[in-house]
C-alpha cells in the first residue's frame, strides 16, 4: 500500500514536470528540502557530540584495511 501511494506521487511529479517548466511544481518546496536538509545535518552532528563519547570517527588511512589483516590482492 505504501509502495503504491509512492508510485502515485512520483508518477503524478513526472507528469507536473513533463508539462511545464521544472520550476513551477517544486519551486516553492527548495526552501523547505534546504531546511531539512539542515535540521537533518544538525541531528546526526548533535548525535555525534552528545552520544557521551560512544562514537569514535575512524583513522583514515591508506594502510591494509582488510578485517583479518590479509592481503586484499594475493
Amino acid at each position: 500500500m505504501v509502495g503504491t501511494f509512492w508510485a502515485i506521487v512520483i508518477l503524478v511529479y513526472y507528469l507536473l514536470a513533463a508539462l511545464q517548466p521544472i520550476d513551477k511544481p517544486i519551486g516553492k518546496l527548495y526552501p523547505i528540502f534546504g531546511v531539512l536538509l539542515i535540521m537533518m545535518a544538525g541531528v546526526v552532528v548533535g548525535g555525534i557530540l552528545f552520544s557521551g563519547g560512544k562514537y569514535t570517527i575512524p583513522e583514515i588511512s591508506l594502510q591494509n584495511l582488510h578485517p583479518d589483516g590479509t592481503p586484499i590482492w594475493s
